[in-house]
């Protein structure tokens, strides 16, 4: 097991879609220190022109209309939580959920999305270090490493069991022996022609340091892969026929070897 050098913080948050978004209504979040000391974040955030909190969110939660009305801003609880964060710390995350939406949050509001990084997402490490191919959730690794917690589905608690989890798995390990300055991108291109698709694929490989990214590989492959418009048959709702289209595209072995 590997010595702590840094300040992990496990975040939480809950969320309700109000007007077509996702706003953040609950904060959590558990502060690992290097010497093995925790201490906990939690509040919650009235969103901006609530009104009132659907039933479902209030059922999973708890959490009460009541509550968020009489609750600080989105911009008023993140500068005390960036005051109660550390520097040097690495802010651990389950999915990518909870880092999407408070970037969203961070935008929306006009304040510093940086301070959140670096974020690991700690579900998308554990399935590359047990070869999962099936996302993980909370609840069933709190299962498999016989963790209990008395609740579920508020921020602060939520951020305890990652913090739990993390500390039953070696996360410190599991996060270490994946670290790279290698990368890789694939970028691609795909145009429909009068006889066939036009598909342009480039692999870009290479290596980051602190000063400088450098390249080291450009891979490219331009092919035109044939197609055909076969008309189909299907019945509607209402019991008619009608003639829809379906693009088959065949596969180029050059494509699949790339």
């Amino acid at each position: 097991m590997r010595v702590r050098k840094y300040t992990y913080i496990f975040l939480d948050i809950e969320a309700a879609l109000i007007h077509g978004k996702q706003h953040i209504i609950e904060i959590g979040a558990i502060k690992l220190l290097p010497n093995g000391t925790r201490e906990s974040f939690s509040k919650l955030i009235q969103p901006n022109k609530f009104k009132k909190l659907n039933s479902h969110i209030q059922k999973l939660t708890g959490i009460k209309t009541e509550e968020l009305i009489t609750a600080a801003s989105f911009k008023e609880v993140m500068k005390k939580f960036m005051d109660w964060c550390s520097e040097d710390t690495i802010f651990v995350a389950f999915g990518e959920f909870d880092r999407k939406v408070l970037e969203e949050e961070l935008i929306r509001n006009g304040l510093d999305v940086s301070f959140i990084y670096p974020m690991i997402d700690f579900q998308q490490k554990y399935m590359i270090a047990n070869q999962l191919k099936e996302q993980p959730s909370l609840s069933s690794l709190l299962d498999a490493y016989q963790i209990e917690v008395e609740t579920q589905h508020r921020a602060l608690a939520d951020a305890f069991s990652l913090c739990k989890i993390f500390n039953a798995t070696d996360g410190v390990e599991l996060i270490e022996n994946q670290k790279t300055n290698k990368f890789g991108i694939i970028l691609s291109e795909f145009r429909q022609m009068d006889n066939v698709f036009d598909l342009s694929i480039s692999f870009i490989s290479g290596n980051v340091s602190s000063k400088e990214i450098e390249i080291t590989s450009v891979k490219n492959i331009n092919k035109h892969l044939h197609y055909d418009i076969i008309e189909e048959q299907r019945k509607t709702e209402e019991g008619e026929i009608e003639i829809i289209q379906r693009t088959q595209i065949y596969p180029h072995n050059d494509v699949q070897l790339f």
